[in-house]
């Protein structure tokens, strides 16, 4: 009997291991899905948590598209936030991407 439980607790340990494993991969392609490989960002000195913006025409921005490998580059605004639902407040990120439209959309 000793071994059956053994082997039965060995067993739910490997599945809960499995499914961490799982939820992880899809956290991290979900999270690289979002963010990119590469994020170009000014240099700032400051401590701010707000992000510095740079313009969307740069033209070292042209060199990096020609470059192998690059499939794409898309602008993004990033800001902060708090959201409250009743008494539970949590901090956010808001992310504006380019729609269809051309314009910028909250993601």
């Amino acid at each position: 009997m000793a071994a059956v439980a053994i082997a039965v607790s060995f067993f739910i340990i490997i599945v809960a291991v499995a499914v961490s494993a799982g939820f992880r991969n899809a956290i991290r392609s979900g999270v690289a899905a979002m963010t990119g490989d590469v994020r170009i960002e000014p240099y700032t000195s400051g401590t701010g948590s707000d992000p510095v913006s740079m313009p969307a025409d740069l033209p070292s921005l042209e060199e990096i598209r020609a470059l192998p490998g690059v499939v794409d580059i898309t602008p993004v605004a990033v800001r902060a936030g708090i959201v409250k639902n009743g008494d539970i407040i949590h901090g956010v990120v808001v992310k504006g991407i380019p729609g269809n439209e051309g314009g910028l959309a909250v993601s």
